[in-house]
């Protein structure tokens, strides 16, 4: 089943992700421990969404924090309280973080096999729900397209030989083969898992 919805309703709604097969693996404590206590995205998790909607969607959801609410002035912390009542529903970011969100996002849209991937066009941010062996499985996929799902990944190097690393120290086989398992359940094309390294 494909259902549009907000994160914060995704979240919300009960089923086994990939992040909770992966605390499983740990032990069913540390599972139960992360559904119980859902973390507060950290700044490179912000960096992640952000850069997600302005490639896959198109959509700034970002605001860079003006120089002048830097510091613990009262005039500061004025200038970061108006700023944080005018943008309210937005992410802000530092200066310094925005900067680094567009700078990826133009490598991201200026490199010809991203770009080639990306024109396929396809659904993005899209939650699916199936069921397996009597439980609810969900995954929340950046984009479905002809070639299979398509998932952009932040890291800080994206050598073959450094991001190889990556997919085994945070488990992206088994988001692979939780999505494509998602995408097969669903009748959505499910015969490649490509991450757009940025």
């Amino acid at each position: 089943m494909i259902q549009k919805m907000s994160d914060k309703e995704y979240f919300e709604t009960r089923g086994i992700s990939q992040s909770f097969l992966k605390a499983f693996k740990r032990s069913p404590a540390h599972a139960l421990w992360q559904l119980k206590h859902p973390k507060e995205p950290t700044d490179a998790m912000l960096i992640g969404t952000c850069l997600h909607a302005l490639i896959l969607e198109n959509k700034r959801m970002f605001v860079a924090l003006p120089e002048s609410a830097k510091g613990t002035s009262n005039a500061a912390k004025t200038v970061k309280a108006d700023f944080y009542l005018e943008n309210e529903g937005k992410i802000i970011l530092s200066a310094d973080n925005a900067a680094k969100v567009e700078a990826m996002a133009e490598s991201v849209l200026n490199h010809s096999g991203a770009r080639a991937i990306l024109d396929l066009g396809g659904e993005s941010e899209l939650p699916i729900f199936w069921e397996e062996n009597d439980l609810t499985m969900k995954g929340k996929i950046d984009r479905v397209n002809p070639l299979g799902v398509i998932d952009v990944k932040t890291t800080k190097d994206a050598s073959l030989a450094e991001f190889a690393k990556s997919v085994y120290n945070f488990g992206y086989h088994v988001q692979a083969a939780h999505y494509l398992a998602c995408e097969a359940a669903n009748g959505l094309p499910s015969d490649d898992f490509i991450i757009i390294a940025v």
